[in-house]
């Protein structure tokens, strides 16, 4: 970002090296008024959410540079920002000792190298008689919703799990998505959607 007063370019809070994840606290957010800055502001966390592209001002000109920066977002309801993916969390059994624990750092250090190692694996593919069995999933699904006077999973619902099995398959190391893959993805994808209902339904 340029500064008016300066001659120089200062460095923003999004200007970060490939891979890094923000953690997006929305339960501390109050009730109040956004300036002209706050306004921006929302505007490029949006537009970074949404396009993974984040605005760069300069004296006579602004642009714009893809990224590659994760976003979470922890809300009590209906997030504010837009995200492609929600998930109400369980609080069953919720025990304040089991989860205050510090994990020992070379746990996390394994959790780190798994994330890292998994993202980047290359060469995913979908073979022509999985996309197949998906498709015919697909139609199966809709027309038995149809006979179910139930809510019918549109193209939005198909683009969430295609990339959800992508997660899925890199998460077991793999490159090929194999219909064993998307039927757990489906299965994790209905658990998720119930939890909304029941969510929704408090």
């Amino acid at each position: 970002m340029f500064q008016n007063n300066s001659d120089e370019l200062d460095s923003g809070v999004f200007q970060v090296s490939k891979g890094t994840w923000f953690l997006i606290d929305e339960t501390v957010m109050k009730e109040g008024k956004l300036n002209d800055t706050g306004v921006r502001n929302l505007q490029a966390l949006n537009n970074l959410i949404d396009n993974q592209r984040l605005l760069y001002t300069f004296p006579f000109y602004d642009f714009e540079f893809e990224t590659d920066i994760g976003i979470i977002v922890l809300s009590e309801a209906k997030p504010f920002l837009p995200v492609d993916c929600i998930l109400p969390l369980l609080t069953n059994n919720y025990n304040n000792n089991n989860y205050n624990k510090d994990l020992p750092e070379e746990i996390l250090v394994e959790f780190r190298k798994y994330l890292g190692v998994h993202r980047y694996i290359e060469n995913y593919f979908i073979p022509d008689d999985v996309s197949k069995y998906i498709e015919n999933q697909f139609v199966i699904q809709r027309r038995n919703a149809s006979r179910n006077g139930q809510i019918f999973i549109n193209h939005f619902d198909l683009q969430l799990r295609m990339t959800l099995a992508r997660l899925v398959t890199l998460s077991f190391g793999e490159s090929k998505l194999t219909e064993e893959l998307w039927d757990y993805t489906e299965r994790l994808d209905e658990q998720r959607k119930q939890r909304m209902e029941n969510f929704e339904q408090r």
